[in-house]
């Protein structure tokens, strides 16, 4: 009925109750063979490495291939940020906006977003790691990392880097109104 094919113990022979149906996992879809015709096909992602039939349900073994960009250059980032905005999801959306900022991709308010998921995990490590990453590795919109950082408290991170990029006057409105240093 077909030309194609699947790999060794992809392939299975469903109840009796389902028509005996064959089944055959290849890597794009599942497709259903009836005695004399094909039947409907499922798409399921990955490498089929097992599919197997038992009291009326179909059992595939698959291995996805991940891929940490998560969907970045195939969606919209917005569109994922909001599947992630719920708080139970705020490690997703956090994996995902630090990708978005490794591959160069990131506007103003994904760095926002991203300090903001640092600063409500209180992920100090994942914060310093960030702000002092190099700018070949990480690219993000200092001054906006800088008011963020502020607001949320995290006063000696951004006074760093103020200090780091040469923004001099956002290093002593740092100094003077948050730290409160009297003498420079």
């Amino acid at each position: 009925l077909d030309t194609h094919g699947c790999a060794l113990r992809c392939s299975s022979l469903a109840d009796p109750s389902q028509d005996s149906q064959f089944i055959v996992a290849g890597d794009e879809c599942v497709y259903l063979y009836q005695p004399d015709e094909r039947g409907p096909c499922f798409a399921f992602d990955g490498h089929k490495l097992l599919a197997n039939w038992h009291r009326g349900y179909l059992f595939l073994l698959i291995r996805h291939v991940k891929s940490p960009n998560n969907t970045i250059g195939k969606l919209e980032p917005s569109y994922v940020i909001r599947k992630f905005l719920d708080a139970q999801r705020i490690h997703n959306l956090t994996a995902y906006l630090q990708a978005l900022h490794r591959q160069s991709l990131a506007n103003a308010d994904h760095t926002t977003l991203l300090l903001n998921c640092y600063t409500k995990l209180k992920d100090s490590s994942k914060l310093e790691e960030f702000i002092k990453s190099s700018e070949s590795e990480v690219h993000f919109d200092v001054e906006i990392a800088i008011k963020v950082l502020r607001q949320a408290g995290y006063h000696s991170h951004a006074v760093f880097l103020a200090e780091r990029h040469q923004h001099h006057e956002w290093y002593l409105k740092i100094q003077l109104e948050d730290l409160k240093v009297k003498h420079l």
